[in-house]
């Protein structure tokens, strides 16, 4: 008779190794799934920077066309503080992007919208409107962007946008404000357009994040299945073994 000695180690089977693999594979798709899950969910950071030169130029010559019928020049700035200082992002006025209404000729009388953004993106941005009047700089007046038709969520997902769209608006806050003389709309017969789809929000700029997690959630599915698979087969198995 041959006799088993009881000193040696058991060895380890080869489903225990393939299962340990799935459960680590599984486990691990369903993490990466879940990490990437939250960050598309929390959307994309601020941008606080300037505007695109194409739509500067676009709004400085709108503010020109204004200047000419109001007889007031307009411009905006755009400001960051940085470590307590504030740094110029952005700035333009009637006369071109790049040119600060205070050093554009011909300008008797000027008025500026100044956003100021202070903060970064991990530490709740503010944003600050202000329009100030060459009649006298020491004081101001603030602009929600509610009256700008923007929230300051809007303005902080794009400043340089944001600053645009406040500083196509200064004409009518100068009117509404006294600032400057209304001037009359004229109405311009145009042809109706269909808007184009905008698709659904969530794919928006987060394309690449959801090329990976839904690859991943499928691997974490398969995963799990194979998981379920092996452990019904071994306590099959486990149940025809007989107990001595």
């Amino acid at each position: 008779m041959s006799q088993v000695s009881g000193t040696g180690k058991p060895q380890q089977r080869p489903g225990g190794r393939k299962l340990g693999i799935l459960l680590a594979v599984g486990l691990g798709g369903m993490m990466l799934a879940f990490c990437i899950g939250g960050m598309v969910s929390a959307g994309s950071p601020d941008r606080i920077g300037p505007p695109e030169q194409a739509a500067a130029d676009a709004t400085a010559a709108a503010l020109a066309r204004a200047t000419q019928a109001q007889h007031v020049c307009y411009g905006w700035q755009l400001d960051h503080f940085e470590r307590g200082q504030p740094v110029t992002l952005s700035l333009g006025s009637n006369a071109g992007g790049g040119v600060s209404v205070r050093k554009a000729t011909g300008c008797d009388r000027w008025l500026v919208v100044v956003a100021t953004v202070r903060g970064s993106s991990k530490r709740h941005p503010k944003v600050l409107l202000q329009v100030i009047d060459s009649r006298d700089e020491s004081s101001s007046v603030v602009v929600k962007p509610g009256s700008v038709g923007m929230t300051e969520k809007m303005f902080l997902a794009d400043t340089g946008a944001g600053v645009l769209r406040a500083a196509g608006a200064l004409p009518l806050i100068a009117a509404e404000n006294g600032m400057a003389q209304p001037v009359a709309a004229q109405p311009v017969q145009a042809k109706e357009r269909a808007l184009p789809s905008v698709g659904y929000d969530i794919l928006r700029g987060r394309g690449g994040s959801l090329l990976v997690a839904i690859p991943m959630m499928f691997l974490a599915l398969a995963s799990s299945a194979m998981l379920i698979d092996v452990l019904r087969r071994r306590r099959a198995a486990a149940a025809d073994v007989p107990v001595e």
